[in-house]
């Protein structure tokens, strides 16, 4: 409200970002727990949209779509978060070194991405906006995932 923002539109912020309980799941991974757990298809953060098309296969779990389409997987060996395209199942990206620094460095795109809702200049401030990826680079687990984080903000 400081900012001149009206009350619809806090309203329908902090819906997006309510989510209920589904049943209490105790999954080893953080990320397929809170997919099964809560009910969070309605969160988007940078067209990432999780608790979308979950399934279990032998060696991967389904976790969201990306960009409407493509999904987000966690695999079972390795632990990486990766995005494969929807049809074919080739990787697009790796998103994290496991799913607990996906996570992690989701909560700060959604950091970065409510700013500059809240601050419309920081879309154009470069510095803050590398500075962030750069930030969910290290958190996601390094330079291996920098592709995907830069394709994210637009560097």
């Amino acid at each position: 409200k400081k900012i001149n923002v009206n009350d619809e539109f806090i309203k329908e912020e902090l819906n997006r970002f309510h989510v209920s309980l589904l049943k209490n799941y105790n999954f080893s991974d953080d990320l397929w727990n809170l997919v099964n757990s809560y009910e969070v298809e309605k969160i988007n953060i940078a067209d990432i949209q999780l608790g979308h098309f979950i399934e279990e296969t032998e060696t991967i779990y389904y976790v969201g779509v990306f960009e409407s389409v493509d999904r987000i997987v966690i695999e079972k060996v390795s632990k990486y978060v990766k995005i494969l395209n929807a049809e074919s199942e080739i990787e697009l990206f790796l998103c994290g070194i496991n799913s607990d620094s996906f996570l992690r460095a989701l909560l700060v795109m959604a950091e970065y991405f409510i700013t500059c809702m809240i601050h419309v200049e920081q879309y154009n401030n470069a510095e803050y906006r590398e500075s962030m990826c750069k930030k969910c680079i290290e958190l996601a687990g390094g330079m291996e995932f920098r592709e995907f984080y830069e394709y994210i903000f637009i560097i």
